[in-house]
């Protein structure tokens, strides 16, 4: 496949589009997209961002039915970018936001923990029953590696069902939308509201593995970190008892995914095989 000439054939069937070239199409730069390459176009007043989803997604447990759903679910509560063109095989143009990446002083901010915890709150807020179980996607790497020799631990089996009982007893029997890969690189502040982007991982879930995320990228003192689970709707009592023990499956599909990664491009340029052992090696912990 070659990238550019299907996100050309991709943007040539959006309005007013048919004459481009491939001069038109800009390669996002400073944009992190280990699966799949992406584009921005610029016609007129028209700003479209572009993705070419890779071959690979069906490695990492992908579904891309799945992540067309959250990403509609998502854009209709204007937490996600509206989607203009979508194509079953995972190639899809939204509109670009002009927006920015938080960097962990932005975290700090006076307000933006409140901003943060009001975001999640409206994206576990949309009702979604479109599939999308992160233990589902742990299960779908698992068995690729299995069926390719990638090398993984040899208590998978045993993590896998730790995994699922943890997610049953520390759920709260709400069916939400949940990002599943809520990292500080995949959510953008257009200065009036944040959007998350990369829905690759997104589906049900019970808001637990988006919370952990944030919180690892924020690093809030407890004080603060009190106040961004409240501005989210959860009495920080109750997650706290629930968050350190579902950090277990945040690890486990962390380090699943890394291995994964390592199975099929090495570690030579993002040490994946030292990031699935690190995160392998914390689930002695739990």
């Amino acid at each position: 496949m070659d990238p550019l000439q299907t996100a050309l054939d991709l943007a040539r069937k959006l309005p007013r589009c048919a004459g481009i070239t491939a001069d038109d199409l800009r390669p996002l730069s400073g944009v992190i997209s280990l699966n799949n390459h992406v584009f921005r176009l610029q016609r007129g007043e028209d700003d479209y961002f572009l993705r070419v989803a890779s071959e690979h997604g069906d490695s990492f447990g992908v579904r891309r039915e799945e992540e067309r759903a959250a990403m509609e679910a998502a854009a209709q509560r204007q937490v996600a970018p509206p989607l203009v063109l979508a194509e079953p095989g995972g190639h899809f143009v939204c509109r670009f936001i002009q927006g920015r990446h938080w960097t962990r002083e932005d975290f700090a901010r006076p307000g933006n923990a409140q901003r943060l915890g009001e975001f999640l709150r409206a994206l576990h807020g949309v009702p979604f029953a479109a599939g999308g179980s992160i233990l589902a996607r742990i299960h779908r790497m698992a068995e690729y590696a299995a069926a390719r020799g990638i090398p993984m631990p040899a208590e998978l089996g045993r993590h896998l069902e730790t995994a699922r009982r943890i997610f049953e007893e520390t759920g709260d029997g709400e069916a939400s939308l949940n990002h599943h890969d809520l990292w500080s690189n995949n959510f953008l502040d257009d200065g009036k509201r944040l959007w998350a982007v990369d829905w690759e991982f997104s589906g049900v879930g019970n808001g637990l593995h988006d919370l952990n995320t944030l919180l690892i990228s924020a690093e809030y003192p407890e004080g603060l970190r009190a106040d961004f689970m409240r501005a989210c709707g959860r009495d920080p009592r109750w997650v706290e008892e629930r968050l350190a023990r579902y950090q277990f499956i945040v690890h486990l599909f962390e380090g699943t995914w890394a291995a994964v990664q390592h199975g099929l491009r090495g570690s030579a340029e993002h040490g994946y095989e030292g990031m699935a052992k690190s995160h392998f090696g914390r689930l002695a912990d739990f």
